[in-house]
């Protein structure tokens, strides 16, 4: 139980628990999700279709998501995983 519950990884060193921007919950996390302002990328998603694009405050546009392997920044993530997505 070493992952960080923002990335995923056990290599980066938790440096311990703390809450989530904007979320009444507590999680491991790394350095390096810390140092990039990461949150987890259900918090990202759960922003995005509950609040949506033109209500997300400005502290929140500045949060990242980690995801294959980098950081990225919250709308381009959103972005690019849509554009994944086959419509029927």
């Amino acid at each position: 139980m070493n992952d960080c519950e923002c990335c995923g990884r056990a290599d980066q060193g938790i440096v311990g628990v703390a809450s989530i921007p904007g979320v009444a919950m507590s999680i491991r996390w790394c350095r390096a999700c810390l140092d990039n302002g990461a949150v987890p990328e259900w918090v990202a998603g759960m922003w995005l279709e509950e609040i949506g694009r033109g209500g997300i405050a400005d502290w929140a546009r500045a949060q990242s998501v980690f995801k294959d392997g980098e950081y990225r920044d919250l709308f381009a993530h959103y972005d690019r995983e849509e554009a994944l997505v086959v419509k029927p």
